[in-house]
């Protein structure tokens, strides 16, 4: 199953799958990212799914009066998928970033994924960011050492700019990091609310921990 946040590329016929599904209005954005070979963003899977297919996302960008932020729900056949690939790196949409957060930002590569309205106005050019914004990042940690490391990361930009995102550990169990950072500092029993491919669920800080090669 293909991993919550991954980019994937579609065919024709996916594309013509795509516009099928939204309202007439949205008809016009389905056709510019099938234009432009946008990608589309894999969600969590739905229960009613059917085998043979993944659940993704178009999210457009807000509305220049209104604000209003339209998420466009989609179900593509995963042999309508020509290519996937990871979250963009924070080295790839670091030249969308306002200045006063690329300045917050070591220089030094850091180790982290990025999704949301930064990632998407890195791969569209449109205008995704507002001063509202967050830096939506992803920690991807193999080792406790890489997670301590991360964590202290997160914490320190934290403080500079507005930062959210997950922590997804190697099982694909992906939790808020703020909230992880709370909880395991009250040790290995506390639960955290844990997001995966197909739902939601409660999970002990010890379970995810043991995820990491040692």
């Amino acid at each position: 199953m293909l991993s919550r946040h991954s980019l994937l590329t579609l065919s024709a016929a996916g594309w013509a799958s795509a516009r099928a599904q939204v309202e007439a209005r949205h008809h016009a954005a389905v056709e510019r990212w099938c234009a432009a070979d946008w990608p589309v963003i894999v969600r969590r899977h739905e229960v009613d799914c059917p085998t043979g297919q993944v659940c993704v996302g178009l999210a457009l960008p807000p509305e220049p009066e209104s604000g209003i932020k339209y998420r466009l729900p989609l179900r593509i056949a995963i042999n309508e998928v020509t290519r996937s690939r990871p979250p963009l790196t924070l080295a790839e949409v670091r030249f969308v970033l306002p200045p006063a957060w690329q300045a917050a930002l070591p220089a030094a590569a850091m180790p982290l994924a990025v999704f949301g309205s930064a990632a998407l106005q890195a791969i569209t050019g449109l205008p995704y960011l507002r001063e509202s914004s967050d830096l939506d990042i992803l920690l991807q940690p193999t080792t406790p050492a890489a997670l301590a490391d991360g964590l202290a990361l997160l914490t320190q930009v934290g403080t500079l700019l507005p930062l959210d995102g997950e922590i997804v550990f190697p099982s694909g169990a992906a939790v808020a990091w703020k909230e992880w950072r709370a909880a395991s500092g009250q040790g290995a029993a506390m639960r955290v609310l844990a997001k995966h491919n197909e739902g939601v669920v409660l999970v002990r800080v010890d379970a995810l921990l043991a995820n990491l090669t040692a």
